[in-house]
């Protein structure tokens, strides 16, 4: 008998091993009948499965939810992962049932998955192509249409135009496939303007300012482009001030730009002067200049001054006698009286005078290559009598000077260059004629230290060589 019970102890011994080790090697198991005990009398999710989905793993899906199996069935905690699943964005359809086993709960979720992509279609983009769109973008043709992923893509391509300066431009709509095959749109608003709007320009004309601006309706709003347009409209000189704004447009892919102005005063001004030296004696002038001649950018002055010598001088410009900055510059002048000339062999303070008179006249005409880089071509003619010798000479001269000016405001500047050269030659076309050669180089720079103060350099040189 007692060897009876010995074998009967040592059999459930072996059973209560092997029990035990096979809770070890299936910690999942235990988990749940560990909630089970802890919840008993409770409804408890037996199991979760997810049907319906054909390209998105079901473990992708899992990883979303929150509900486990063993966890308290809850319906609220139920409908929170429908909204976890269709967060994921692969899904245009997420519903749910529950069935009974064995006094609990099992959820099934039944997913209809978006229409594969099949082919990628950007609307009204001109300014980036295609190609350089899509890759980009994490939505690919032949992947599942994904909400999530194309919420993204938007952005990138938005944050695209503004890294290449066009911050106005956004994805303003897409259009999803309905069905396997349909294309999957993007709809791009550029920022395009459909009018230019100007305002407190009472004087100067519209036209005048036009054709400084780059920007055109239909274009799109650039910011480096905008900024340019404005330096170019200020150095008109003819505003005191001036404020960009941005209006909606006449549709809702459009705006309108609208620039407002403070325009100065007068540009016409009228000055009085004179000095005395003991060398040149009493001397007056005066001076008439009037631009922006009835508000049409042309410039007109007039000159007179009055001593030991008399002279009048007439000028008159037009910054755009043909189109695209094609200027016309004439002049013309007389003097007549006593001159001085200082011969650098005598000293500085040695001073000739002799009666002359000089009557003579030039044209130039602007050519400019860029708004920056301009060539100007300058045909001249002058008589010079020396009335005390009853001798003269005449000089008819061609110009020809290059410039490169990239200084913020030309009236007033904080920094940036002008560099110039030019090249005159005379031409020996009367006995009379003066045979010559000129050279001339300019620089200016304009280094800006603090923000209202500048340093200014200059550099001037001059060469003249005759036969």
């Amino acid at each position: 008998m007692y060897k009876n019970i010995s074998i009967l102890l040592i059999f459930l011994s072996a059973f209560s091993v092997v029990y035990s080790k096979e809770q070890s090697e299936n910690p999942y198991t235990a988990l749940i009948e560990k909630r089970l005990k802890k919840n008993s009398g409770k409804t408890l999710i037996d199991s979760v499965e997810i049907k319906g989905n054909k390209s998105v793993k079901t473990a992708v899906i899992l990883r979303n939810l929150s509900i486990k199996p063993g966890k308290v069935f809850n319906p609220v905690l139920v409908k929170q992962n429908i909204k976890n699943i269709n967060s994921s964005g692969f899904f245009s359809e997420v519903t749910s049932s529950v069935e009974n086993i064995n006094g609990h709960k099992k959820v099934i979720f039944q997913v209809k998955e978006n229409p594969r992509i099949k082919k990628i279609i950007f609307e009204n983009n001109t300014l980036i192509n295609d190609e350089t769109l899509l890759s980009i973008i994490d939505s690919k043709p032949d992947m599942i249409l994904n909400l999530v992923t194309i919420r993204k893509d938007m952005q990138s391509i938005g944050d695209l135009y503004i890294e290449k300066g066009f911050s106005y431009a956004k994805v303003y709509g897409t259009k999803y496939p309905a069905k396997e095959g349909d294309p999957l749109v993007f709809k791009i608003m550029e920022g395009k303007i459909d009018e230019i709007i100007i305002t407190g320009n009472k004087l100067t004309q519209d036209y005048v300012i036009r054709r400084e601006m780059q920007i055109q309706p239909g274009m799109a709003i650039k910011n480096t482009l905008l900024k340019e347009d404005l330096r170019r409209i200020y150095n008109l000189n003819y505003f005191s001030a001036m404020e960009p704004g941005i209006l909606s447009g006449d549709t809702p892919q459009t705006y309108k730009l609208r620039i407002d102005l403070v325009e100065r005063p007068t540009n016409a001004s009228i000055n009085f002067g004179g000095g005395y030296s003991p060398i040149t004696q009493f001397t007056l002038f005066s001076d008439v200049f009037w631009d922006n001649v009835m508000g049409s950018g042309q410039h007109i002055m007039l000159r007179g001054q009055f001593g030991m010598a008399t002279t009048y001088q007439v000028k008159y410009h037009n910054p755009w006698f043909w189109d695209e900055r094609k200027s016309l510059t004439l002049r013309t002048w007389i003097t007549d009286g006593r001159i001085g000339t200082v011969n650098p062999l005598q000293g500085a303070n040695q001073i000739d005078f002799r009666n002359e008179r000089r009557k003579g006249v030039d044209v130039t005409f602007g050519w400019p290559i860029s708004y920056e880089l301009r060539t100007a071509h300058s045909l001249k003619y002058e008589s010079v009598n020396i009335l005390e010798k009853n001798k003269g000479y005449k000089i008819h001269s061609y110009r020809i000077n290059l410039s490169n000016d990239t200084r913020d405001v030309f009236f007033n500047p904080s920094e940036g260059d002008n560099q110039i050269i030019s090249i005159e030659k005379g031409f020996k076309l009367e006995k009379s004629s003066l045979d010559f050669t000129k050279y001339f180089v300019g620089i200016r720079k304009f280094i800006k230290t603090f923000e209202k103060q500048t340093i200014a350099l200059r550099f001037d040189f001059d060469y003249l060589t005759s036969p």
